[in-house]
């Protein structure tokens, strides 16, 4: 990704949207954020079920995003691509997006206001070109499940139901919340991804800013580490800026989201680091395992 790419938002009227472009494995990836600047600006999900200040940063960007994109392109690619992968507080998805045009088969998952509200929409136009892929058949999952749109090919198990060809991967798209039994959160077939999946069927789990309160932290790691105990024990990959002052009562410091995965039984390595807009705040990376 070129430092234009990076740092580039295009500002369109309509809708009161910003379109963020990152080229990446010669795929262009266009997702539209709020602008939550503008002072007309109304956010249509302020009664929802599920709205909290948390849910509506999901319709932004953050600084994280673009060091993960970056890092796609070099060290991470080799943990990701060709893995099904689990994304946790996708948001407007891009990191997603750029994992799956990588290489990745990528479910990306956040509340049901950001799911319905940004994040299908941003997939279904990266993906407009490209229908959804057949479901795996019992043959292939172990699982029953009948083939999109008619189509009675099975896909291979490391492949999500119902997911959407972008660049050398795939993509969909499920509602999950934190704060809710993982268990139980098994996806249903819809009109934009044809079939159900099991979050606890992923390879590797990858969280890009996703804590930024204390009260995120718990229902983050207890979300992750139950992914982490499914049966194929996936890793996690973490990302994301410090914001926290020492004594700040609000905004999650990132030794205490580490520190919570440690105590839940974790192994946790800290692979890059990289200087923020904000001095003495920068942007970390993490390895976390489930200790065996």
């Amino acid at each position: 990704m070129t430092q234009e790419a990076h740092q580039k938002e295009v500002i369109v009227a309509e809708n009161g949207n910003i379109l963020i472009r990152a080229a990446i494995n010669g795929v262009q990836i266009t997702v539209a954020k709020r602008d939550l600047d503008n002072e007309d600006f109304t956010d249509p999900n302020f009664f929802d079920d599920d709205w909290s200040p948390a849910a509506a940063t999901g319709f932004v960007v953050w600084q994280g995003t673009f060091l993960f994109v970056k890092m796609l392109q070099e060290e991470l690619a080799s943990k990701l691509v060709g893995k099904r992968v689990l994304e946790l507080g996708s948001g407007i998805g891009l990191a997603g997006l750029c994992a799956a045009a990588m290489g990745a088969h990528v479910l990306q998952t956040d509340l049901p206001s950001v799911v319905y509200g940004a994040l299908i929409p941003n997939i279904i136009q990266n993906t407009a070109n490209a229908p959804p892929q057949p479901l795996a058949d019992s043959t292939n999952r172990g699982e029953s499940g009948d083939a999109t749109a008619g189509d009675n090919r099975s896909l291979s198990p490391d492949k999500w139901r119902g997911a959407r060809a972008l660049g050398g991967g795939l993509v969909a798209a499920m509602a999950l919340d934190w704060r809710e039994p993982i268990g139980q959160q098994q996806s249903v077939a819809s009109e934009d991804f044809g079939g159900a999946n099991d979050p606890l069927e992923a390879e590797v789990i990858l969280a890009v800013e996703t804590v930024w309160l204390i009260d995120l932290i718990r229902p983050f790691v207890d979300t992750a580490v139950a992914v982490m105990r499914g049966s194929r024990r996936p890793r996690c990959y973490f990302i994301n800026g410090e914001r926290a002052q020492a004594d700040s009562k609000s905004f999650a410091k990132m030794a205490d989201v580490i520190a919570a995965f440690e105590a839940s039984g974790c192994s946790t390595r800290q692979i890059h680091e990289a200087p923020s807009d904000e001095p003495g705040k920068p942007t970390k990376v993490f390895e976390i395992a489930l200790l065996r």
